[in-house]
Order: structure tokens, then sequence, then C-alpha cells
């Protein structure tokens, strides 16, 4: 693979919200993208979700070479791996070669486990 986008940060922040007891806002940083061509997708999946094509929490952002920034906000307590491409064609998701090798840039996290405060 030529490229693969760098998971830089990944901050947790707890919410402040009364209604959102066990919510909190995830804001990730994804750096070295390669070029502006297209949009990063990024989803916060659960293990059920791993790898499939449509997560609970996810967000799409216009690319932008170096980084960009994403902010997903409500994320419940639980374990999570975050999945990243750049979707430079515009099908919504990651290009595959006949070998099933991706030919879009991307980057999957190690699993995180989220709790709320005091949990």
């Amino acid at each position: 693979m030529k490229y693969q986008l760098l998971l830089s940060c990944l901050t947790l922040f707890a919410a402040t919200s009364p209604t959102a007891l066990y919510a909190a806002t995830l804001t990730v940083e994804i750096g070295n993208i390669p070029d502006a061509t297209g949009t990063i997708r990024v989803a916060l999946c659960t293990r059920q979700e791993f790898l499939l094509p449509n997560c609970f929490y996810h967000a799409v952002v216009p690319a932008k070479t170096g980084s960009v920034t994403v902010t997903l906000p409500g994320i419940n307590s639980g374990t999570y791996a975050l999945q990243t491409f750049q979707d430079r064609d515009g099908n919504q998701k990651l290009t595959r070669n006949f070998f099933g090798i991706p030919q879009s840039p991307f980057r999957n996290s190690i699993w995180w486990v989220f709790r709320r405060r005091g949990a």
C-alpha cells in the first residue's frame, strides 16, 4: 500500500450535559493524509460492527492534505475500535483490489474501552 492514514490523536472528553450522563464526545485527529481528494470517513465500531459498512457512530469530512479533526458526540460507555479511510472515488466504501487488498488509504485502531467517570 502506498499511503496509510495515521491515527495521530484519540481523545475522549466527558460529556457535561446531565441528559447525556452516560455519553461522551470523542475527538479524533487523522494525520498523514496524502491529498485532498474525496472525503475522510470515520467510524467508531463495536465488536459486532467492526469491518462492517454501517457502524452506529460515524462521520464524514472533506479530505485535506495533512490532517483533519473529527468529532463524534454522544458516545456511550463500551468497547470500540476506530476505522478510518479516505474515500477518493466517492463510493462510500473502502476500495479493494481483486485480492481484497485495500486501495484507499486506511487505518484501524486498537480496541478502546470508554467508561463514564466514576464507573
